[in-house]
């Protein structure tokens, strides 16, 4: 059986030494460039929209000019790239919609 205290601690100190890791520039450079749609689906879990939208358009800008420098003829590296895209595609459509409606429903239900 798992111990979901124990888990959610775990998240916490994961999310807590990745937000360490953000602060230092080079480590940020690195994972904004190997990891946007990881990062952007963290932000997501986290509640940070700027961010997470931030992260979104990162990795489409990114993948708009890793495409337009791809060879024709690799086939293997295209569909590595458009399953990326696919990832960024589901966060954007699916993930910052779900959050913004979230937080529509939030304010709808407080008190003004």
């Amino acid at each position: 059986m798992l111990d979901k205290g124990a888990d959610l601690e775990r998240e916490q100190k994961f999310l807590q030494q990745v937000d360490g890791w953000l602060v230092d520039k080079d480590k940020n450079d690195l994972l904004s460039n190997q990891y946007c749609e990881e990062l952007a689906a963290m932000y997501v879990i986290q509640d940070k929209a700027a961010l997470a939208k931030h992260q979104v358009e990162r990795s489409i800008t990114m993948f708009l000019d890793r495409w337009t420098e791809l060879n024709p003829l690799s086939h293997k590296l295209r569909a590595k790239y458009l399953l990326d895209l696919q990832k960024t595609a589901e966060l954007q459509v699916c993930g910052l919609n779900e959050l913004i409606a979230f937080f529509a429903r939030m304010w709808e239900v407080l008190p003004v």
